[in-house]
């Protein structure tokens, strides 16, 4: 939802993916955003019988961003139960929701 003008005046703010990311495009993932470090990533079969994807830093679930949910929601939903944790990410649409945790990221300016 950002203007060309935004996204050229905010560009140093933003990370970018491509535009045919989806939910697994872990290809796409950027070092320093907590995509590229959290990999390997794996696909398989949860206790609750769902497969789903998971980091290699506690096993915790995650998906990619895609065109449709083109911000990361971290810390994961209450649903997700032991799979939610500091490590969780999903896509997600950028609004506000009641079972989803957050954290304030503070990083250096250079």
């Amino acid at each position: 939802g950002f203007t060309l003008t935004e996204l050229n005046t905010y560009s140093k703010y933003l990370d970018l993916y491509p535009s045919n990311s989806t939910i697994n495009s872990y290809n796409n993932r950027i070092l320093g955003d907590a995509t590229g470090e959290m990999g390997p990533f794996y696909y398989y079969t949860d206790k609750d019988n769902i497969k789903r994807y998971h980091n290699s830093w506690y096993d915790d679930a995650l998906d990619f961003v895609n065109s449709s949910y083109s911000w990361f929601g971290r810390g994961g939903c209450y649903n997700y139960g032991i799979l939610a944790s500091q490590f969780f990410s999903a896509g997600d649409i950028g609004t506000a929701h009641i079972s989803v945790g957050s954290r304030l990221v503070l990083t250096p300016k250079i």
